[in-house]
């Protein structure tokens, strides 16, 4: 599947509507239970042009896991995917919604003006390493200092290419490859994450000739 900016730019449009006539408010939190794809990028974004703060979750932790992150969180809508849809327990607190739901009740298309440096951007759960997950709030012109630090570090020109196979809920895959796939305005190719797909991602960045992926060293 191919997703163009102006696609991007049509399809996120139509989220903030949907968001509107569902109730929501600027600032409020979302969690979006999504696996690596378009889908993902489109919501992301729409819910950004809605004026509020979306937060990626690992969609195949425990549901109880799931619940406890996103209420924790302070996350009052929570967009998920049709077969998790299906599964995950009822959330008083939370309001599960589907895809389908964002796009087709959009019709408003009601975009926020542009963000300001220290607006929420964005949440994302620590790793965990020395403690419970806590959610931390990336600001705007964190999003923007870290894309803008990753193109001069890593050289970017108009003839690059990039390849992510990190997890979209993990920040790197998050901010250097879709914030900065968009800021860089450089093609981006997604591979699904998973030891059983390393050979898919080597095999991606031979087809395509990439010049630009990232992993953690266990990947590599």
């Amino acid at each position: 599947d191919l997703l163009t900016y102006s696609d991007l730019q049509s399809d996120a449009g139509r989220i903030p509507g949907a968001m509107q006539n569902l109730g929501s408010n600027t600032a409020d939190r979302c969690a979006v239970l999504l696996p690596t794809g378009l889908d993902f990028i489109r919501v992301f974004c729409g819910i950004q042009a809605a004026g509020m703060v979306p937060m990626a979750v690992n969609p195949e932790l425990p549901p109880p896991s799931l619940i406890s992150r996103i209420k924790s969180a302070g996350c009052r809508f929570a967009v998920v995917s049709k077969p998790l849809l299906e599964t995950i327990p009822a959330c008083q607190s939370i309001q599960y919604l589907s895809i389908d739901a964002l796009t087709q009740n959009g019709a408003s298309r009601q975009v926020r003006g542009s963000p300001q440096p220290e607006d929420g951007a964005f949440l994302v759960a620590t790793s965990g390493t020395s403690g419970e997950n806590r959610t931390a709030m990336v600001l705007h012109r964190n999003v923007m200092a870290s894309v803008r630090s990753s193109a001069q570090r890593l050289d970017i020109r108009d003839d690059d290419t990039l390849v992510i196979w990190v997890p979209l809920y993990h920040s790197l895959g998050l901010n250097r490859f879709v914030m900065g796939g968009i800021y860089f305005g450089r093609p981006v190719h997604l591979v699904s994450p998973g030891l059983l797909n390393l050979r898919r991602w080597l095999e991606t960045i031979t087809r395509v000739r990439a010049t630009v992926t990232g992993a953690p060293d266990f990947g590599y």
